[in-house]
């Protein structure tokens, strides 16, 4: 009896440990609403236009880097080796070199110009040439042909050199479509022009077209030109005068632009209009009284942009052969004045016209004395 009693016990203790429980728990999910779908992104392009801005840049600036810096390096190395004048054409990596010699000195020059090197991005000093083509001509005839197209206020002036007579005609109907004064003074050599000479007229004329007054030199083999345009059109001409062609052709190409030279002869022109730079009588020796005009002077010069010159001027009391040298014995003393005051010698330039240009009549004592004086202004390049 007792032995049941608890066995009975000890079953209902495993039945009471054997009972489960069961719980609940309650999720809450929560969804953020967007006010509009996002929309699908190809990013699987984005290597690829990677890689075609990378063609366009090499396309765009690379290539033309290195077609430049080839053909520099080839003309470089053909005048080293003793060949001047050829013409070097380059299209990619492509070399053709043209020009006047004997066709026995085409294996030579080809030699040379295949082993020029360039930089790349890729390593400097690479042999850049693939093909190069040689064309020299036997004719000994052939001459640098220099040639100056000046343009003024009042027209334009051609001197030089020019191959034929169908060139010269060529080149006066250019000037008389544009100017209404022209000076011919072009000589016809009738022999053949080294390459390069229509191309330097091309560019001469694209400056010119911009210019107020300026001028174009080609001049063995060298083109170089000057002139004074406004700021709006600095950028095209600096541009224009750049040549992938002919790179080693481009000499100096200065510019004056009217905006600051108007602006610098207007300051020069007040000071001198509001005061005047006094001299002892019959003298070039400078009134201790106009040094601080003298400061004023040098202060708005040190600004100015290029050259300027220095003008005397005198009444027509006296003669006049002395009046013009008394004229320029002055204005060589404004200049040496300025120069102690810390202005370039070499940019200062006096002249003296006497009594030739009066800016009032000299029949009064108020008009002579406006007619005893010194300008100041910027020098034109030409």
């Amino acid at each position: 009896m007792s032995g049941q009693t608890r066995a009975g016990v000890a079953s209902s203790d495993s039945s009471a440990h054997s009972t489960s429980r069961s719980y609940s728990r309650t999720v809450r999910r929560y969804y953020r609403k967007r006010d509009a779908p996002l929309g699908w992104w190809p990013w699987g392009i984005l290597p690829l236009l990677g890689l075609v801005g990378l063609f366009l840049y090499g396309l765009l600036k690379t290539a033309p880097d290195i077609q430049n810096e080839t053909q520099s390096s080839v003309q470089a190395n053909l005048v080293k080796a003793g060949y001047m004048g050829l013409g070097v054409y380059v299209d990619g990596q492509h070399i053709v070199v043209t020009g006047t010699g004997d066709e026995k000195d085409e294996a030579r020059v080809a030699s040379i110009a295949r082993g020029s090197t360039c930089d790349t991005w890729i390593a400097p000093d690479l042999v850049c040439p693939t093909r190069v083509g040689v064309d020299l001509s036997t004719d000994k005839a052939a001459v640098v042909h220099n040639f100056e197209f000046i343009r003024g206020a009042n027209g334009i002036v051609l001197r030089g050199d020019v191959p034929n007579e169908d060139i010269r005609k060529s080149i006066l109907a250019d000037a008389r479509a544009k100017f209404t004064d022209v000076t011919d003074s072009l000589r016809v050599t009738g022999l053949a022009a080294m390459p390069g000479y229509q191309w330097a007229a091309d560019k001469a004329w694209a400056v010119l077209a911009d210019v107020t007054s300026g001028g174009a030199r080609w001049s063995d083999g060298v083109l170089s030109a000057w002139g004074r345009t406004t700021r709006d059109l600095e950028a095209r001409l600096r541009s224009g005068f750049e040549s992938s062609e002919y790179p080693n052709r481009i000499g100096d190409f200065r510019l004056q632009i009217a905006e600051e030279v108007d602006a610098c002869n207007t300051q020069l022109a007040e000071l001198l209009g509001q005061s005047t730079i006094n001299f002892r009588t019959a003298s070039a020796v400078i009134s201790a009284n106009s040094q601080s005009l003298l400061d004023r002077i040098a202060d708005v010069a040190k600004g100015c942009p290029g050259d300027l010159i220095v003008e005397g001027h005198t009444d027509n009391v006296g003669d006049a052969a002395y009046n013009k040298n008394l004229s320029r014995q002055r204005a060589q003393a404004v200049v040496d004045a300025l120069t102690k005051l810390g202005i370039d010698p070499n940019r200062l330039t006096a002249s003296g016209f006497g009594e030739d240009r009066p800016r009032a009549s000299n029949n009064t004592p108020a008009g002579r004395a406006q007619n005893r004086r010194i300008e100041i202004k910027v020098a034109d390049l030409n």
